[in-house]
């Protein structure tokens, strides 16, 4: 399972990261895109053949990230909370657990941001209002939990 989000911080790319239900060390990748047609940027005659190479590619210590974002310096994860981390995923409970937001520069270790309703899974940066969005998977077994937000974090 991936995620996948635009980054329009820059020269457009997209960033996908890999999911991991109970362990750190998620791939977190930054593909280019070609200016011209708005479409993976490859070594082919045309953009429709070819192969891809990654701009950039980390690896994340947060568990379970199910959505990542970048405003141009620091990464944006949706992820398990700290605290839950070592909760058995197979655990029904689990499910309705809080997600956390977490951020870091590339290279730093990440912070908690703030919490969330559980499952958070796509996040997107949005340059033009300087805000990150994100929307959870599904609704969890409580009523009221499908959630779109929208946060402004600190500089």
């Amino acid at each position: 399972m991936t995620s996948l989000s635009l980054d329009r911080t820059g020269t457009d790319g997209l960033i996908t990261s890999e999911f991991r239900r109970s362990t750190g060390g998620a791939p977190v990748v930054r593909w280019p895109l070609n200016a011209a047609d708005a479409l993976l940027d490859t070594d082919g005659t045309t953009n429709y053949e070819g192969t891809v190479h990654a701009a950039a590619g980390y690896r994340t210590p947060v568990w379970g990230v199910q959505g990542a974002a970048t405003d141009g310096t620091y990464f944006y994860f949706s992820g398990t909370c700290p605290e839950y981390a070592d909760r058995d995923p197979n655990d029904p409970a689990t499910a309705d657990l809080p997600y956390c937001i977490h951020w870091a520069k590339p290279g730093s270790a990440p912070h908690v941001l703030t919490y969330g309703p559980p499952l958070i899974q796509n996040l997107s940066w949005a340059p033009s209002s300087g805000r990150l969005w994100g929307i959870n998977e599904r609704i969890a077994s409580a009523p009221g939990v499908r959630s779109v937000f929208s946060l402004d974090p600190p500089n």
